[in-house]
């Protein structure tokens, strides 16, 4: 999912875009709460889960939920590396 500027007049703004992989993962998963706010079919926003990983699995397993994603502590920034592929 792409949560970069969707606004039309923003579109040929010069200012540069902040990437969202460099937002602490804390306001990255707040931005997209947001996002949710409205129903989006076959997708479910769920708070942050800290702990217990494994029987978290094995919960979301139980009721055939798919997607469940693990990330590092809510404090760290993810670390914006260019390549190619």
């Amino acid at each position: 999912m792409w949560l970069g500027c969707t606004d039309p007049a923003q579109q040929g703004s010069r200012k540069p875009r902040q990437h969202r992989r460099a937002l602490a993962l804390a306001l990255r998963k707040a931005r997209l709460k947001r996002l949710f706010r409205r129903k989006v079919v076959g997708l479910l926003y769920s708070d942050h889960v800290v702990r217990n990983g494994p029987q978290f699995r094995a919960q979301a397993c139980k009721l055939g939920l798919e997607g469940a994603i693990s990330k590092r502590p809510i404090d760290r920034m993810c670390r914006v590396t260019v390549g190619s592929g």
